[in-house]
Protein backbone atom coordinates (compact mmCIF):
# COMPACT_ATOMS: atom_id res chain seq x y z
CA UNK A 1 0.00 0.00 0.00
CA UNK A 2 1.36 3.41 -0.94
CA UNK A 3 1.10 6.37 1.38
CA UNK A 4 2.36 8.97 -1.09
CA UNK A 5 -0.60 11.30 -0.43
CA UNK A 6 -0.88 10.43 3.27
CA UNK A 7 -0.10 13.12 5.81
CA UNK A 8 2.81 12.98 8.20
CA UNK A 9 0.62 14.68 10.81
CA UNK A 10 -3.07 14.83 11.60
CA UNK A 11 -5.32 16.25 14.25
CA UNK A 12 -8.46 14.93 15.86
CA UNK A 13 -11.23 17.41 16.57
CA UNK A 14 -14.96 17.39 17.29
CA UNK A 15 -17.00 17.14 14.12
CA UNK A 16 -19.29 19.96 13.03
CA UNK A 17 -22.34 19.86 10.72
CA UNK A 18 -20.25 21.26 7.84
CA UNK A 19 -18.18 18.01 7.95
CA UNK A 20 -21.15 15.81 7.00
CA UNK A 21 -20.77 15.99 3.18
CA UNK A 22 -17.08 15.02 3.47
CA UNK A 23 -17.94 12.22 5.91
CA UNK A 24 -20.58 10.85 3.53
CA UNK A 25 -18.10 10.96 0.65
CA UNK A 26 -15.39 9.20 2.69
CA UNK A 27 -17.60 6.47 4.13
CA UNK A 28 -19.02 5.65 0.70
CA UNK A 29 -15.50 5.17 -0.62
CA UNK A 30 -14.91 2.43 1.97
CA UNK A 31 -16.82 -0.75 1.18
CA UNK A 32 -16.89 -2.07 4.75
CA UNK A 33 -17.83 1.21 6.46
CA UNK A 34 -21.35 1.56 7.83
CA UNK A 35 -23.30 3.61 5.32
CA UNK A 36 -25.44 6.02 7.27
CA UNK A 37 -27.62 8.70 5.73
CA UNK A 38 -27.16 12.43 6.23
CA UNK A 39 -29.89 12.61 8.89
CA UNK A 40 -28.10 9.99 11.00
CA UNK A 41 -24.98 12.14 11.09
CA UNK A 42 -27.04 15.28 11.69
CA UNK A 43 -28.46 13.60 14.81
CA UNK A 44 -24.99 13.79 16.33
CA UNK A 45 -25.58 17.53 16.72
CA UNK A 46 -29.21 17.54 17.85
CA UNK A 47 -28.93 18.10 21.58
CA UNK A 48 -32.13 17.20 23.37
CA UNK A 49 -32.67 18.24 26.96
CA UNK A 50 -32.95 15.27 29.32
CA UNK A 51 -31.65 12.98 26.56
CA UNK A 52 -30.61 9.52 27.68
CA UNK A 53 -28.46 9.10 24.55
CA UNK A 54 -25.62 11.46 23.63
CA UNK A 55 -23.54 11.16 20.48
CA UNK A 56 -20.02 12.33 19.71
CA UNK A 57 -18.63 12.77 16.20
CA UNK A 58 -14.86 13.16 15.90
CA UNK A 59 -12.88 13.74 12.72
CA UNK A 60 -9.23 13.30 11.83
CA UNK A 61 -7.91 15.78 9.32
CA UNK A 62 -4.69 16.95 7.79
CA UNK A 63 -3.91 20.26 9.57
CA UNK A 64 -2.31 21.72 6.43
CA UNK A 65 -4.87 20.81 3.76
CA UNK A 66 -7.91 20.15 5.99
CA UNK A 67 -8.43 16.90 4.07
CA UNK A 68 -10.67 14.49 5.97
CA UNK A 69 -8.64 11.40 6.85
CA UNK A 70 -11.11 9.60 9.07
CA UNK A 71 -13.96 9.92 11.52
CA UNK A 72 -15.72 8.13 14.33
CA UNK A 73 -19.17 8.25 15.89
CA UNK A 74 -19.81 7.11 19.45
CA UNK A 75 -22.70 7.31 21.85
CA UNK A 76 -23.41 7.05 25.53
CA UNK A 77 -26.65 5.70 26.93
CA UNK A 78 -27.87 6.28 30.48
CA UNK A 79 -29.30 3.19 32.14
CA UNK A 80 -31.05 3.88 35.41
CA UNK A 81 -32.27 1.59 38.12
CA UNK A 82 -33.96 2.55 41.35
CA UNK A 83 -30.55 2.93 43.01
CA UNK A 84 -27.97 3.86 40.38
CA UNK A 85 -27.45 5.53 37.08
CA UNK A 86 -24.99 3.67 34.88
CA UNK A 87 -23.74 4.91 31.53
CA UNK A 88 -22.68 2.61 28.71
CA UNK A 89 -20.82 3.75 25.61
CA UNK A 90 -20.69 2.35 22.10
CA UNK A 91 -18.23 2.96 19.30
CA UNK A 92 -20.77 3.05 16.48
CA UNK A 93 -18.56 3.76 13.50
CA UNK A 94 -14.93 4.35 12.68
CA UNK A 95 -13.56 4.85 9.18
CA UNK A 96 -10.18 5.88 7.83
CA UNK A 97 -9.46 6.88 4.23
CA UNK A 98 -7.80 4.05 2.31
CA UNK A 99 -4.61 6.03 1.60
CA UNK A 100 -4.34 7.03 5.29
CA UNK A 101 -4.74 3.57 6.82
CA UNK A 102 -2.02 2.01 8.97
CA UNK A 103 -0.74 5.42 10.12
CA UNK A 104 -2.28 5.33 13.60
CA UNK A 105 -5.33 7.42 12.73
CA UNK A 106 -7.84 4.68 13.58
CA UNK A 107 -6.03 4.04 16.88
CA UNK A 108 -6.06 7.75 17.73
CA UNK A 109 -9.78 8.02 16.93
CA UNK A 110 -10.53 4.99 19.14
CA UNK A 111 -8.44 6.41 21.99
CA UNK A 112 -10.28 9.73 21.69
CA UNK A 113 -13.61 7.87 21.94
CA UNK A 114 -12.37 5.87 24.92
CA UNK A 115 -11.30 9.09 26.66
CA UNK A 116 -14.67 10.74 25.90
CA UNK A 117 -16.51 7.68 27.24
CA UNK A 118 -14.43 7.73 30.43
CA UNK A 119 -15.04 11.48 30.86
CA UNK A 120 -18.76 10.75 30.41
CA UNK A 121 -18.56 8.26 33.32
CA UNK A 122 -19.32 5.25 31.11
CA UNK A 123 -18.80 1.85 32.69
CA UNK A 124 -17.98 0.14 29.38
CA UNK A 125 -17.32 0.82 25.71
CA UNK A 126 -18.80 -1.69 23.25
CA UNK A 127 -18.36 -2.15 19.51
CA UNK A 128 -19.14 -4.62 16.77
CA UNK A 129 -16.77 -5.43 13.95
CA UNK A 130 -16.81 -7.66 10.90
CA UNK A 131 -15.42 -11.05 11.94
CA UNK A 132 -13.14 -11.11 8.88
CA UNK A 133 -11.60 -7.71 9.72
CA UNK A 134 -8.44 -9.12 11.25
CA UNK A 135 -6.57 -5.81 11.35
CA UNK A 136 -9.48 -4.02 13.07
CA UNK A 137 -9.90 -6.83 15.61
CA UNK A 138 -6.16 -6.74 16.33
CA UNK A 139 -6.36 -2.96 16.86
CA UNK A 140 -9.31 -3.27 19.25
CA UNK A 141 -7.60 -6.08 21.18
CA UNK A 142 -4.45 -3.94 21.52
CA UNK A 143 -6.63 -1.24 23.09
CA UNK A 144 -7.99 -3.71 25.66
CA UNK A 145 -11.28 -4.76 24.03
CA UNK A 146 -12.27 -8.40 24.44
CA UNK A 147 -14.76 -10.35 22.31
CA UNK A 148 -17.90 -11.50 24.12
CA UNK A 149 -20.41 -12.59 21.44
CA UNK A 150 -21.00 -13.18 17.72
CA UNK A 151 -23.98 -12.21 15.56
CA UNK A 152 -24.10 -14.68 12.65
CA UNK A 153 -24.56 -13.20 9.16
CA UNK A 154 -25.07 -9.72 10.62
CA UNK A 155 -23.38 -7.80 7.80
CA UNK A 156 -24.37 -7.69 4.13
CA UNK A 157 -22.37 -6.89 0.99
CA UNK A 158 -20.36 -8.96 1.74
CA UNK A 159 -22.08 -11.26 4.24
CA UNK A 160 -20.10 -11.60 7.45
CA UNK A 161 -20.60 -12.26 11.14
CA UNK A 162 -20.32 -9.45 13.67
CA UNK A 163 -17.90 -9.89 16.56
CA UNK A 164 -19.05 -7.95 19.62
CA UNK A 165 -16.24 -6.57 21.78
CA UNK A 166 -16.18 -4.69 25.08
CA UNK A 167 -13.73 -2.57 27.03
CA UNK A 168 -14.53 -2.22 30.74
CA UNK A 169 -13.93 1.37 31.86
CA UNK A 170 -15.25 1.36 35.46
CA UNK A 171 -17.07 -1.21 37.58
CA UNK A 172 -20.88 -1.26 37.14
CA UNK A 173 -23.04 0.70 39.57
CA UNK A 174 -20.23 3.02 40.53
CA UNK A 175 -21.89 5.80 38.56
CA UNK A 176 -24.00 8.65 39.80
CA UNK A 177 -26.86 8.14 42.20
CA UNK A 178 -30.12 7.89 40.26
CA UNK A 179 -31.65 10.74 42.27
CA UNK A 180 -28.95 13.21 41.16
Amino acid sequence: MSHQNAPSAYRIRPGVPADIPRILFLERSIETAPHWNEADYQNCFNLIEEARIKRKLLVAENPETYALLGFTVAKTTELSSSFHLDIEAELESVAVATDAQRLGIGRSLCIAVRDWAKASAAISLDLEVRSRSGAAIALYRSLGFTPYATRPDYYRDPVDDATLMRLILTPPSCGKQASE
